[in-house]
């Protein structure tokens, strides 16, 4: 049976999200497998492992911006776990558009013909 007190810890207690699940996270969100980025980073799979699973050394920023370059995620939020959002208009990420800046997004201009 679960105590009173044990509830009201649980309640409320977000889980920090480490280096290894931010890369871990970004991985999923660009597809990729580990040994795959291990490849581009020209590093063997057992060192990303252990910055996955947040052991020994972190990565050097230089293997930060490279990750955050090739999964598309901000290198601040990776390195921070913050990050301020590019695109504010939309909790996606995207800006709203009025019909009339969606259609000229969306045009294909050609160049004239003389």
């Amino acid at each position: 049976m679960i105590s009173h007190m044990s509830i009201q810890t649980a309640v409320g207690h977000i889980p920090e999200l480490t280096l290894g699940w931010r890369l871990q996270m970004a991985l999923g969100h660009a597809n990729l497998t580990v040994q795959e980025m291990a490849d581009e980073l020209g590093m063997s799979r057992g060192s990303l492992s252990r910055w996955l699973n947040d052991r020994g050394a972190p990565p050097r920023p230089v293997f930060i911006k490279a990750w955050a370059l090739r999964t598309g995620v901000p290198a601040e939020w990776l390195l921070t776990g913050h990050a301020e959002n590019p695109r504010p208009g939309d909790p996606d990420g995207g800006e709203d558009l009025t019909a009339a800046e969606r259609a000229r997004e969306d045009s294909n201009l050609q160049p004239s013909d003389p």
